[in-house]
């Protein structure tokens, strides 16, 4: 289990969350320098996952991989470097018999090799086609509530979540669920607020720069990264596999998940929400079957940005022809309220949460007859 004793709820935005020095066990992690492949940092577990006998901080990576292996490894690091975001390997064989996905980032010194067991390619191939599905029913969704349900919809058919949901973030950083479906069994979130303390700010940083986070088991044992003397901690803001706060994970156990997903939603370069799944046991995706979410992720997040902008430019439109009517109408100055009063909805957005910021008839009243302030 995840040793909660000390975890301190009412401090959780102070807790350095991006160097846990652990990862979750259902992979392994190397560091490596990046001239030389000498290991700077290993999970404890990477020398019996690997069958690589005696690997340890200080060894050289060459020691046990071939030099075309080596060749790929720095292929994918140039492939990250120019991406400015994690490479990955299919279907690799290091140095035993098993077979792994990998994922390669530079974390500041350190290449950072990630190892979790080879997903079956059948599954990978039905993951395609199930997203180049989803995405065309996505395509031609023309509304944000009809986009939402359909999302968290497709996402529960292709994973299998028994909860799938979005969570909307406010300006305030408050954030509410504003689709969901479920497992006829649960109680459902819609509609649901939560605070902004519920995700603080440095996990909120961290959905920003990683846009996919699973946490395959709540309860599971963290691994320790072992790593040479005087080094400072690794940041692993970009690590598959980070550790996750205690603190989170006791959250999710008082909820009774036993297994989560999270995909950002990024629009405008800013995060916008999240779409959360949360499964009652225990739940491991692969990293190919990660990576088609993460896919499926970024295209919501490009609807939503196009949805956004279209009404926008439907209330432009709408204010423009609002003014040229009114000025071709040449209505007096003492008859302009009512003539607000009437056209003012021609104004209103298209989407019923943005209602409220239209001006109702007394305050229109009141702001049109009052006197003017310096």
């Amino acid at each position: 289990m995840v040793e909660f004793g000390q975890a301190d709820l009412t401090s959780c935005d102070k807790e350095p969350i991006h160097i846990p020095g652990s990862i979750q066990p259902h992979g392994c992690l190397l560091a490596c320098e990046g001239d030389t492949f000498r290991v700077r940092r290993v999970s404890a577990n990477a020398a019996t996952m690997l069958e690589m006998d005696g690997l340890a901080p200080g060894v050289l990576l060459s020691d046990y991989l071939s030099a075309d292996m080596l060749h790929a490894l720095r292929n994918a690091l140039a492939h990250s470097l120019s991406l400015g975001r994690p490479a990955y390997m299919f279907g690799v064989h290091l140095a035993g018999a098993t077979a792994f996905d990998l994922s390669i980032h530079v974390s500041g010194d350190d290449i950072v090799i990630e190892c979790e067991p080879e997903g079956a390619p059948e599954d990978n191939s039905q993951s395609v086609a199930n997203l180049r599905m989803m995405l065309d029913r996505l395509r031609d969704i023309s509304d944000m509530e009809t986009l939402f349900r359909a999302v968290v919809r497709l996402m529960r058919g292709m994973m299998h979540y028994d909860r799938v949901m979005i969570y909307r973030f406010d300006p305030d950083w408050s954030g509410k669920i504003v689709a969901e479906t479920r497992s006829s069994v649960l109680e459902s979130f819609l509609g649901q607020h939560f605070p902004s303390a519920d995700i603080p700010v440095q996990a909120r940083d961290l959905y920003r720069r990683a846009l996919i986070r699973m946490i395959g088991d709540v309860s599971y044992t963290p691994v320790p990264v072992q790593q040479l003397p005087g080094l400072s901690a690794l940041d692993m803001s970009l690590s598959q596999l980070r550790s996750v706060s205690p603190i989170h994970c006791e959250y999710l156990t008082n909820m009774g998940v036993g297994a989560s997903m999270s995909i950002s939603l990024i629009v405008d370069g800013k995060l916008w929400g999240m779409i959360a799944c949360h499964n009652y046991s225990p739940k491991i995706l692969t990293l190919g079957e990660r990576t088609i979410v993460k896919i499926f992720g970024e295209f919501v997040a490009l609807r939503i940005v196009v949805l956004l902008r279209t009404s926008r430019l439907q209330v432009t439109q709408q204010t423009h022809t609002l003014i040229e009517n009114f000025l071709r109408e040449a209505v007096p100055m003492s008859d302009m309220p009512s003539y607000l009063r009437q056209h003012i909805a021609d104004l209103a957005p298209p989407h019923p949460q943005r209602r409220d910021r239209v001006m109702d008839q007394r305050a229109m009243d009141n702001a049109w007859h009052s006197p003017l302030r310096a």
